[in-house]
């Protein structure tokens, strides 16, 4: 329909076009604006199934992430742990050597 349209009017704008296609929608008979009704319908339903499915998804990859994100961040704070306690260990040792001069 639109094609049509805008064959007919090369000059009109995308605005133009939806008012003069809006126009002859409003026109149409109630039998004629049925057929667009179930079509809009079953476009609605289509809709509604995919974007539940995109959802999913992305509820899902959402979730995965978040399960490799945590399994990352307990990495990090092992090894800042680990780092941590190793530093640690290192100034301990010398505190000790300092010990040791100090009483010859």
């Amino acid at each position: 329909a639109r094609a049509k349209v805008k064959e007919r009017n090369p000059d009109a704008t995308f605005g133009e076009l939806g008012k003069i296609l809006g126009k002859k929608f409003k026109n149409l008979s109630s039998k004629e604006r049925r057929i667009w009704d179930k079509k809009a319908a079953a476009d609605k339903e289509r809709y509604e199934r995919e974007i539940k499915e995109y959802n999913n998804r992305m509820e899902s990859t959402s979730e995965e992430e978040s399960g490799a994100e945590s399994e990352v961040e307990s990495e990090v704070e092992s090894a800042v742990e680990v780092q941590s306690s190793s530093e640690a260990g290192d100034e301990t040792e010398g505190d000790e050597s300092e010990v040791e001069s100090d009483s010859d």
